[in-house]
């Protein structure tokens, strides 16, 4: 009771973070009332990581109702961390549709976590085709990240024609990473044509220095064009 006395004090004095520590004491006293309470403090106070923690305990507990509303008000408080456990939680429960609408929603505010976690989830359990159907909805609505994430996925496991399928689609919706990915995979099979077109097609997005692999690009490209490209496309001849 010592070390509880000590959070306490601090807690009172307005320390946040003893005071997310003093939720995890009553809560694993059993004070689960007192917890909650504590939490709401906290997230008053603008930490959500009290209310995620009592969640994540609602939710070992199989007290899936009661995680939801806490996520949900960790969520509130602004936690981005809460939404991808909330979509889990929903799609736990076996509401798809809700957590699916989540991780899009948030894909579409700018934080693609959720829907990552969420695609790595399906794909994990073995759930394939739910897994590409929402990357895919994702990258037609302009995020490619989780379509990006599966097809190393799928070429880990040895999927090497769904993975170059997910690249594919990917680089459809303008994805100059994947694009370069596929002319990569061009060349080594032999088709130096089809490479360089992709290549250049990677090279007109603008947006390569921002790829992992800019770098093996700035390499190919040193290599095909070596006097760089004129702005129509066509590759600047030497100088005679």
């Amino acid at each position: 009771m010592g070390a509880e006395r000590l959070f306490q004090q601090a807690a009172d004095a307005g320390d946040i973070e003893a005071l997310a520590s003093l939720v995890r004491l009553r809560d694993k006293a059993g004070e689960h009332a007192g917890a909650e309470a504590l939490a709401r403090r906290a997230a008053a106070a603008g930490n959500a990581g009290a209310l995620i923690h009592l969640a994540r305990f609602r939710e070992r507990d199989a007290e899936l109702a009661a995680a939801a509303v806490l996520f949900q008000q960790a969520v509130d408080v602004g936690s981005r961390r809460a939404l991808a456990d909330l979509a889990r939680l929903r799609d736990k429960a076996g509401d798809r549709t809700a957590a699916e609408t989540l991780v899009l929603d948030a894909a579409h505010s700018g934080d693609v976590h959720p829907l990552r976690e969420l695609v790595r989830t399906w794909e994990k359990a073995g759930d394939h085709a739910a897994a590409e159907t929402l990357s895919v909805r994702a990258a037609d609505a302009g995020n490619i990240y989780a379509l990006l994430d599966l097809a190393v996925t799928r070429g880990t496991a040895g999927d090497h024609a769904g993975a170059q399928n997910l690249l594919r689609r990917a680089a459809d919706a303008g994805s100059a990473h994947a694009m370069f990915e596929l002319a990569q995979k061009r060349e080594r099979a032999g088709d130096h044509a089809g490479a360089e077109t992709l290549a250049r097609q990677a090279a007109d997005t603008g947006s390569l220095g921002s790829v992992s692999n800019s770098n093996t690009f700035r390499t190919y490209a040193r290599r095909q064009w070596p006097y760089g490209l004129d702005p129509d496309g066509t590759p600047t001849p030497h100088w005679t």
